[in-house]
């Protein structure tokens, strides 16, 4: 039984056209050999991502690690130890004993320092 298209288009870089059967469903049409291959989306999904993944610079792949780290839930924490040396930083900083500066310094001193 002939397969019934809603949609068809031509793949970048091969030689084979994809036919959109529905939702789920692909068949995908290789023009050198005449032959079809049906595949379901998740599997054309899977595939893409796959051929993507191995081509991906390392900014891309940072950028799909921190993807898939948020879908299964990983949280960044930060260690107690952080939190610590932040207080000690902060009660340093409120008795006056380390320097701080005002939005305005620091604009003027990037402004100046690296033509900003």
């Amino acid at each position: 039984m002939p397969l019934k298209c809603t949609e068809s288009c031509f793949l970048s870089n091969t030689n084979r056209s994809l036919l959109f059967v529905d939702m789920e469903q692909f068949c995908i049409f290789d023009n050198d050999d005449n032959t079809e291959i049906i595949m379901d989306r998740i599997t054309i999904i899977r595939n893409r991502i796959h051929e993507f993944v191995d081509k991906a610079d390392d900014r891309m792949l940072r950028i799909l690690d921190a993807i898939v780290a948020t879908e299964e839930g990983i949280e960044c924490t930060v260690p107690e130890s952080f939190y610590q040396e932040l207080d000690k930083d902060r009660e340093k900083h409120l008795k006056g004993e380390t320097l701080s500066y005002s939005w305005k310094e620091v604009k003027s001193r990037l402004i100046k320092n690296h033509e900003l």
